[in-house]
């Protein structure tokens, strides 16, 4: 079975998908400023609202929806009191379902580790919430807002705090690099994976090389006078306009947008208007792949591809990194560089190491395969590993489905 699969990989490699892939179908989730939380479907009308339109948190304010690694279907929302003296964090499932994970901790952007624990941007300290034991640490001091994203090809945090870009080691735990960008304090930051590229946001957009801190102002206006919010997410891919990144826009007390842009700052699509500020946007990927650690070199991969459901699929995991990684012909990119792991991997030598990493997705097309190196923690403490998913279309050696990269720092 397993030379099976390997053979089935490498042949994808070369063949890729039988249509170009020019757009991706994602699920848009967006919060506003008066604790609403819509959800988008692909080719849904924006202006009648979407799955979540009933979904209220009355009196609270949105300020960050990110994807929740071990739950593919379900967001973590950070929210606060419209004078953000108090502030929660909440997990909502697909039907608006939600369920309090804390209290009494406010986050201006929130992301999830390879651990399944939050790392919250907070004015003045990047903070880490570990949810299996409800302890919460501080990694670093900051001079304003820290904003940080994970840089899947390094396996650091990018943290963007006012006009300079950290780069933070969690190995080490300190900042290895600190990059001068010359920007004014941005309200929202991301990272766009497979790239040299983040982007800031506050009424103006911003590119800042990740490897060097050189920073563009791009053309678009995010906002009139002060703006107090701000959200930007990348799509899995790029939509149905050519537009790879959604950013909101305010007009006018009750003209807010959503803008679909292009690398450079071009909109291709203008999304509302809305009544409220949009203060929260985060896509559902088509494919998924998601860590959880079980314990200390112990990690459980959970692997969603909804639509993929009974198809076979692959996880490969890599230790020398995600980029450039492998452009099928179809012009898509997988992002893991294969090494003497990799082919390990699929061949089936890595076991017990690895275990569960091709099969066939079950009727919600989801499975879970681990990676235990616990036998080899002495050694490997601080490495990186890199893993990334693919379904394969049926009694073909195509490839159907890719997941963006997860790294994880043992």
């Amino acid at each position: 079975m397993k030379i099976v699969v390997l053979t089935l990989v490498m042949a994808a490699t070369a063949f890729g998908s039988s249509t170009a892939l020019t757009a991706q179908a994602a699920s848009v989730i967006c919060g506003n400023v008066n604790g609403r939380l819509y959800r988008f479907l692909p080719g849904e009308d924006w202006a009648r609202g979407g799955a979540f339109g009933n979904y209220v948190l009355a009196g609270r304010h949105q300020t960050h929806v990110t994807p929740d690694n071990g739950h593919s279907d379900q967001f973590i929302v950070s929210v606060a009191s419209s004078g953000f003296s108090t502030g929660e964090l909440i997990r909502v499932g697909p039907s608006g379902n939600s369920s309090t994970i804390v209290t009494n901790v406010g986050s201006t952007q929130t992301r999830m580790d390879e651990n399944g624990d939050l790392v919250l941007s907070t004015p003045g300290l990047l903070l880490k919430w570990q949810l299996s034991t409800r302890a919460i640490s501080t990694l670093l001091v900051t001079n304003r807002m820290a904003l940080a994203d994970r840089d899947i090809a390094s396996g650091d945090w990018a943290v963007c705090d006012g006009s300079q870009l950290l780069l933070y080691d969690p190995t080490v735990g300190a900042v290895v690099r600190a990059l001068p960008t010359g920007i004014p304090q941005p309200l929202a930051f991301g990272v766009r994976q497979n790239s040299d590229d983040a982007y800031a946001a506050n009424d103006r957009l911003f590119r800042i090389n990740v490897r060097t801190g050189a920073a563009t102002t791009l053309p678009v206006l995010l906002g009139t006078g002060a703006v107090a919010d701000q959200a930007l997410a990348f799509h899995p891919g790029q939509d149905a306009t050519g537009g790879f990144m959604y950013v909101a826009r305010k007009t006018g007390p009750t003209t807010n947008w959503v803008l679909a842009l292009d690398r450079n700052g071009v909109t291709t699509r203008m999304i509302g208007p809305f009544g409220a500020q949009i203060t929260a946007i985060a896509f559902e990927p088509p494919g998924f792949l998601g860590s959880l650690r079980s314990r200390p070199f112990d990690y459980v991969l959970h692997v969603s591809f909804p639509s993929e459901y009974l198809r076979r699929y692959v996880v490969a995991v890599g230790l020398s990194g995600s980029r450039p990684g492998i452009r099928l012909n179809d012009g898509r990119l997988l992002g893991l560089n294969p090494d003497a792991a990799t082919m390990l991997g699929l061949a089936g030598r890595l076991a017990p190491i690895l275990t569960g990493d091709s099969g066939t997705l079950d009727f919600r097309g989801r499975a879970q395969a681990r990676v235990d190196l616990t036998a080899f923690a002495q050694v490997l403490s601080g490495v990186r590993l890199w893993a990334v998913a693919v379904t394969f279309e049926p009694n073909t050696p195509r490839i159907a489905a890719i997941s963006h990269p997860v790294v994880i720092v043992l």
